[in-house]
């Protein structure tokens, strides 16, 4: 999900189902993932110190995705973490495999 992520690295910024999305309502990749996370009541925390980003970063509320849509961006599981949370592997719930909806 991370505009710097290393290019081996899955990318949903730039994936084309993210990209018609942003095309189709206006805004940017960046803007339709954290409608996607906003909309499912999943508190994000976007980091930006451009005046530009920050305010892309709140203009999220003057849309909504589709039902339809937030299945769409549901099926978009690339298998893959940001972070690899080595700090909680002496959790007996690591890998933390499970499906949580």
């Amino acid at each position: 999900m991370f505009d710097r992520a290393n290019p081996p690295d899955p990318s949903l910024m730039k994936h084309p189902k993210v990209v018609s999305l942003a095309e189709r309502y206006k805004k940017s990749t960046g803007q339709i993932l954290l409608r996607f996370l906003v909309q499912q009541g999943i508190s994000a925390v976007p980091k930006s110190v451009t005046p530009s980003r920050i305010k892309d970063n709140i203009e999220v509320f003057d849309f909504t995705l589709t039902d339809g849509e937030m299945k769409e961006l549901k099926s978009l599981n690339l298998n893959w973490r940001a972070h690899p949370h080595l700090w909680d592997r002496p959790s007996r719930h690591y890998p933390f495999n499970e499906v949580y909806d």
